[in-house]
C-alpha cells in the first residue's frame, strides 16, 4: 500500500494466471461408448491477466 497522505493511501495488486502461456489440457473422454474415448478435446484458457486498484480512507 501506498500512502498518499496521512488518512489516505492506494493499493494497486496485478494478477497473471498461465503467464507463460503454457497448455494445460482438459482430461480424456472416459465414456467407452463416446466415439472421442481417451481423446483431448479441450483445454483450458490461456494467458490471463488482470490489474485491480483500491482507494483506501
Amino acid at each position: 500500500m501506498t500512502r498518499l497522505t496521512e488518512r489516505f493511501g492506494i493499493l494497486i495488486r496485478a494478477e497473471f494466471f498461465n503467464a507463460f502461456n503454457h497448455a494445460n489440457f482438459n482430461n480424456p473422454s472416459g465414456s467407452f461408448t463416446s466415439g472421442s474415448f481417451g481423446r483431448l478435446t479441450g483445454a483450458s484458457a490461456g494467458r490471463i491477466g488482470q490489474v485491480s486498484a483500491k482507494f483506501l480512507w
